[in-house]
């Protein structure tokens, strides 16, 4: 399976800067088309892809009748990326364009930090992931379910342990976790803009796609883990190392292209299991 993965440049002092990033992708997307010969089967974007309703309908009359599962996000873009939203109705809706659909995933992002986290809005995510949730999709028979952003917090990494292993954070959904992604293919994660303490996100991920949890059951296969983020040129430098990142059986993958302008970064990863 080809994977892209797709970042833009954000703007903290300009939210409203989101509005291009349709066309920005569109761009970089068109770009590999006619290099390649084909898009990606699974191209992720990275938070905030489209501002509004008529961005994702932009998306649509360029996707959807391409056989590719391009996964994004639509969330008002005045809404902060490291706050969160000003109301729940507003915060991420998910959609997966291409292949004749535009399929809409629920619920919505649930949390964005450890600060507005809680134990029934994990469970809600947890669901989502599960056999029978709305958080997933398939691609080429192969399983993908969503956590968004701060999400990945439902995953935490303790101090004491003398090992790199990972936590869920509330025991009581412990088992329920470990069904849900281990039942996966793919896990996707978009981030908004690239999160301060990148190297506990790395080590949710190698656990992720290796089962390095404590107390995870034994089994042989855990699902790739793909993970996507902006990055604030007001703070943060632009770098394809530290925005795109795909693991598998807990190491990280080198992506097999990658193109880049003053606006977006795409990469494409070739992935087998």
């Amino acid at each position: 399976m080809r994977i892209g993965l797709f970042s833009f440049r954000y703007d903290s002092g300009n939210p409203y800067i989101t509005r291009n990033f349709p066309d920005w992708l569109i761009e970089g997307a068109r770009k590999y088309e006619r290099q390649e010969g084909a898009l990606p089967d699974l191209m992720v974007s990275a938070g905030f892809t489209c501002a509004d309703p008529a961005s994702l309908k932009a998306l649509e009359r360029e996707f959807s009748h391409k056989p590719i599962s391009l996964a994004v996000e639509m969330l008002d873009p005045a809404d902060h990326p490291l706050i969160g939203s000003r109301s729940f109705k507003g915060r991420g809706q998910f959609y997966v364009v291409g292949n004749g659909r535009c399929l809409e995933l629920g619920p919505r992002q649930q949390f964005t930090s450890t600060g507005n986290i809680s134990e029934a809005a994990a469970e809600k995510v947890i669901e989502g992931l599960g056999l029978d949730g709305g958080r997933r999709f398939s691609v080429q028979e192969k399983q993908v379910g969503w956590l968004e952003c701060g999400e990945m917090n439902v995953l935490r990494c303790p101090q004491h342990h003398s090992t790199k292993s990972v936590l869920v954070r509330y025991e009581a959904l412990q088992r329920r976790f470990y069904e849900a992604v281990a039942s996966l293919d793919v896990v996707v994660n978009p981030q908004h803009t690239r999160m301060s303490r990148l190297h506990l996100l790395r080590r949710k991920a190698e656990a992720i796609s290796s089962g390095l949890f404590v107390h995870a059951p034994a089994k042989k296969k855990w699902p790739v883990y793909c993970g996507v983020a902006n990055w604030d040129s007001m703070r943060q430098i632009k770098s394809q190392s530290n925005l795109q990142y795909i693991f598998r059986d807990g190491q990280k993958m080198q992506p097999r292209d990658i193109a880049e302008t003053e606006d977006w970064i795409f990469s494409v990863y070739h992935v087998s299991r």
